[in-house]
């Protein structure tokens, strides 16, 4: 018996006040390549694949879209520039997620912030990062694929 093709879930979401909401989804073909981790000491949330029981299938880390930084020209002559962190209302993202054929819902939680001191230690191995708020929680139903016409909203 074939294995199943695998597919990845592409997750339209747009923040507002501290919660998540999902804009639109759609199914493509294909595998998940892995995705840079963000520096503990950066701003980052958790996404996690969850079964019917809410046990996580599959989680990843990534920088928080709400959070940038700002560039701008140092001191006049000095041909530096400096930043600022900065703080975006309502970002939208796109998440690239696999999906995993026991997987119910996708979670979006909020990491606490990593003190800088524990940021310059190594991760143990196998451990995971208590995460923090729940921002969003979206049932998996059959998402359409990309190839099927849209339907008027």
């Amino acid at each position: 018996m074939a294995a199943a093709p695998e597919q990845i879930l592409f997750l339209h979401l747009r923040w507002e006040s501290n919660q998540v909401h999902l804009v639109d989804s759609k199914l493509r073909p294909g595998h998940l390549k892995p995705s840079p981790h963000a520096p503990a000491s950066a701003p980052r949330i958790q996404i996690r694949l969850a079964d019917l029981q809410g046990l996580p299938l599959w989680t990843t880390e990534v920088p928080d879209p709400r959070s940038t930084r700002i560039e701008f020209p140092g001191p006049a002559g000095s041909g530096t520039l400096q930043s600022m962190p900065s703080r975006r209302e309502h970002p939208e993202t796109l998440l690239r997620v696999p999906l995993h054929p026991a997987a119910a819902e996708v979670q979006i939680l909020e990491l606490p912030a990593a003190p800088a001191a524990a940021a310059a230690l190594p991760a143990q191995q196998g451990t995971l990062p208590q995460p923090g708020k729940l921002l969003g929680r979206f049932t998996l139903a059959t998402p359409r694929p990309a190839s099927a016409p849209e339907t008027p909203r």
